[in-house]
């Protein structure tokens, strides 16, 4: 939540304390129940209610908690809007229904009358059509990740262009009890260390979470073997299956590192096999989500001076 007046300090997180660390827990957990029960509280009221806590603190996490929440979120108003959406797109997928829109496509859940099974559906959202850029992206965006076969990537299972000529491709559909993503599994060990026996739980639920991360290293050392960089890596794109599966999503801002390197203006050196590309060698002065950026993930191993320089650090 930012302050209109510019003034509020912000809080290190270094600086946090763990009695403090445990009450944002708390309060976050209890903003994610009453959001669940249909209430949408103010993020200033609530924060009042923690007013024990450094200023600043709590309202970063709300924030991300919120947008997160509306991002997964199926509106009030999804029930009307469903009812606008064709129940059949192309004579193989019925039953379409809303999971969420994200800044570029809707995904849907369908069944595949072919193959008897549910599936995820993807395709630019209605308001997007026209717009050529989107429609680069969206097929860019199939095309790479169906280009990536790894047990940490969703599969594709084909594309194609539904009644009214929006572009869409099939996924597999992650769902079950517990099914969710790295940034909700990991809200939720926080929120855990307040219960009791939390030494006990954590002592299990700590592993876990370290596994699902090394599945996530392996899948982008495979990503990155193929010369395939994520660019928008984060807990929140990393989906978690009710059986051990952790994969990878939202590949729509990824590139490849050839094309990231092309992107460089030309009086900008090219990089050497091992360099890294930092957040300041910018192809101008582009948002670093925009796809034609230049991003900061490195391009290869990191040469010698940097090895030296962690080893000295």
């Amino acid at each position: 939540m930012s302050d209109s007046g510019g003034d509020r300090i912000r809080y290190q997180p270094a600086t946090i304390s763990k009695s403090d660390w445990l009450r944002v827990m708390q309060a976050t957990t209890e903003y994610e129940q009453l959001w669940q029960r249909g209430e949408r509280p103010d993020l200033q009221q609530f924060v009042q209610g923690y007013s024990d806590l450094p200023p600043g603190l709590l309202d970063a996490q709300l924030q991300a908690l919120r947008s997160e929440l509306q991002s997964t979120e199926v509106s009030g108003s999804a029930g009307t809007e469903n009812a606008k959406i064709p129940l059949t797109l192309s004579g193989r997928y019925r039953q379409l229904q809303l999971l969420r829109r994200g800044g570029m496509g809707e995904v849907y859940s369908a069944l595949d009358t072919e193959c008897g099974r549910e599936v995820a559906l993807k395709k630019i959202r209605p308001d997007l059509a026209g717009d050529l850029d989107v429609q680069r992206r969206f097929r860019e965006e199939g095309e790479l990740t169906a280009s990536l076969e790894h047990p940490g990537v969703i599969p594709i299972y084909g594309w194609g262009v539904d009644e009214n000529g929006l572009a869409y491709y099939v996924m597999r559909l992650i769902s079950g009890t517990d099914a969710g993503t790295l940034q909700q599994a990991i809200r939720r060990f926080h929120a855990g260390l307040t219960e009791p026996n939390s030494i006990e739980k954590s002592a299990i639920a700590f592993p876990e979470l370290i596994r699902r991360v090394l599945d996530v290293a392996n899948t982008m050392a495979y990503a990155h073997s193929r010369g395939i960089v994520h660019r928008d890596l984060k807990p929140a794109n990393i989906l978690l299956g009710p059986y051990g599966e952790t994969l990878i999503g939202d590949w729509g801002l990824a590139r490849r590192s050839v094309d990231i390197v092309g992107s460089r203006s030309s009086d900008q050196p090219m990089p050497v096999a091992g360099d890294v590309l930092s957040s300041t060698d910018s192809a101008g002065d582009k948002d670093s989500r925009d796809p034609e950026g230049v991003s900061s993930a490195p391009i290869g191993r990191a040469s010698e001076e940097t090895q030296q320089r962690r080893q000295q650090g």
